[in-house]
């Protein structure tokens, strides 16, 4: 870990907190990235149980200063079942653990952008009251997004929000968030996975995760975006 990840989004210490196990799955992108109609399937798959939460719940998003962090640890504890955890730092953000297995998903930038884009711009002023008012916020208020989405990308791709960083203004880097888990890519507990490949060939792409996770699939299972597999333990 070379950097501490804290901004009116961000705490990368509360990883801190979190007692691992030695099947957790973490799973990282730079920004949210799920496939159309994906989300139950992709938590069935890595799980290899049924989803009986809302995601955000049964798969959280571990340095969102929104989520009470007590909540979240004693949600993260009660699951019996293989646990997946989502986060958005890069590698050099967080402790690295050897035990774990790590999914990174990336996409084009320019299709990032537009996500970002398209989450950001409807955020009320009751959201960015509630972000930026959050107690332990570090550095500055998160700023209203603008109305011309060419300003945005201007700022996003040019400036950094984090001294360390080049871009991604005015949240967090993507590139670089990218670069730090590629630098790795020899390691043989971290998997890539591309947006487009996902789109692509979804059975296919699925079926490479579940290998990767010791999953087995059986036989015959027919499109994988639509069945639970089970997890070897």
């Amino acid at each position: 870990m070379r950097h501490v990840y804290q901004n009116h989004v961000l705490d990368s210490t509360r990883w801190n907190n979190v007692r691992l196990r030695d099947d957790d799955i973490i799973i990282t992108t730079s920004y949210k990235l799920v496939p159309p109609g994906c989300r139950q399937s992709w938590a069935a798959s890595y799980s290899g149980a049924g989803v009986d939460a809302p995601i955000s719940e049964f798969s959280p998003f571990l340095e969102l200063r929104m989520n009470p962090l007590e909540l979240v640890l004693t949600g993260l504890k009660r699951r019996s079942n293989r646990r997946f955890i989502k986060t958005h730092l890069p590698l050099v953000g967080f402790s690295f653990d050897p035990r774990l297995k790590y999914i990174h998903v990336g996409r084009d930038v320019h299709d990032v952008f537009m996500s970002f884009w398209n989450h950001y711009r409807p955020f009320t002023d009751e959201t960015m009251l509630l972000m930026n008012l959050i107690p332990g916020r570090v550095g500055g208020p998160l700023p209203p997004c603008p109305e011309d989405v060419h300003e945005l990308w201007r700022k996003w791709i040019t400036r950094g929000w984090f001294e360390w960083e080049t871009e991604g203004y005015a949240w967090w880097s993507n590139l670089h968030n990218v670069q730090s888990w590629w630098d790795y890519r020899q390691l043989k507990n971290i998997l890539f996975v591309h947006y487009s490949d996902l789109l692509a060939d979804l059975e296919g792409e699925i079926r490479r995760i579940a290998h990767f996770l010791g999953i087995e699939v059986p036989d015959g299972a027919g499109r994988l975006s639509c069945v639970t597999v089970r997890s070897r333990r």
